[in-house]
């Protein structure tokens, strides 16, 4: 069985230059508008992380299928999708993950 192998949702939106300028924006004012502490924002928002990851920092990680959430109370969210995804389904994704907020 192959490896499922990610990356960011950037990478993915690179290749197609107004969906790339539209998350970035998107991305900005989402995250900016957040209330704080991160992680416990996403506790109670999607539950109970399915792990954590440690190296100079901490990140709380949420999984499904074709993509992840790391979230770190001093490096903020990182959105990652599998390498080949379709940019259309990434965005969907995205605003999928964004509607659990609102």
């Amino acid at each position: 069985m192959e490896k499922v192998r990610y990356t960011s949702i950037e990478n993915v939106l690179a290749k197609d230059e107004q969906a790339y300028a539209w998350f970035v924006q998107d991305y900005i004012t989402f995250v900016s508008g957040l209330p704080r502490p991160l992680v416990a924002l996403h506790k109670k928002a999607l539950g109970k992380q399915a792990h954590t990851v440690t190296g100079e920092f901490r990140y709380w990680v949420w999984e499904w299928v074709d993509h992840f959430i790391l979230v770190s109370e001093r490096r903020g969210i990182v959105f990652e999708v599998t390498v080949g995804s379709d940019p259309k389904n990434v965005l969907e994704r995205w605003k999928q993950y964004k509607a659990v907020f609102e």
